[in-house]
């Protein structure tokens, strides 16, 4: 059940967001983080919040709202996967692979259902495993990937075959 306050600061945060005012846009998902966390958009708002802290370059913060939204027992499957996902690609960009592998695997073993999420995860695996030089981690990785039949039909299959091919 969506409350007055909870449809005001969304909306609110929403529209910051769209005028281009990220400042405002964050101060509101913040109020709505703090006031309303057991709200049903939570997720949808810390993955705004997130999302938005990276754009800015903020990947530690960005990372705190992931987490919190990974915390929250009113996000859906859905989103905690997109979570693990863009926290798993920030500790790439951070060059901190190791730290990044545990949170694409959580996708594929916690988060199954979400196959998008799951042919990503795969692939960013196996890039973060090549990135640490452990190449027998990296081809298990894309063979596994490739083993699945309902990956195949995603772009992330087509390019794991490719740096499977790569790698020998």
């Amino acid at each position: 059940r969506l409350d007055v306050l909870d449809i005001g600061l969304v909306a609110l945060g929403f529209a910051e967001l769209q005028a281009g005012n990220e400042k405002g846009a964050l101060e509101y998902f913040t109020t709505f983080e703090k006031q309303t966390p057991s709200s049903r958009e939570i997720g949808r708002v810390l993955l705004a919040k997130g999302t938005l802290l990276e754009a800015r370059g903020q990947r530690v913060q960005a990372r705190d709202a992931f987490e919190a939204l990974l915390a929250s027992e009113y996000a859906t499957g859905n989103q905690k996967a997109e979570a693990l996902y863009r926290i798993g690609e920030s500790q790439l960009r951070d060059d901190k692979p190791a730290l990044a592998i545990p949170y694409f695997q959580r996708i594929y073993v916690m988060y199954g259902r979400w196959r998008d999420w799951v042919a990503k995860a795969y692939l960013s695996s196996g890039e973060a495993f090549e990135k640490l030089n452990d190449k027998t981690s990296a081809r298990n990785t894309y063979t596994e990937m490739l083993a699945l039949d309902d990956l195949a039909a995603f772009e992330e299959a087509r390019a794991a075959r490719v740096r499977l091919e790569a790698l020998g």
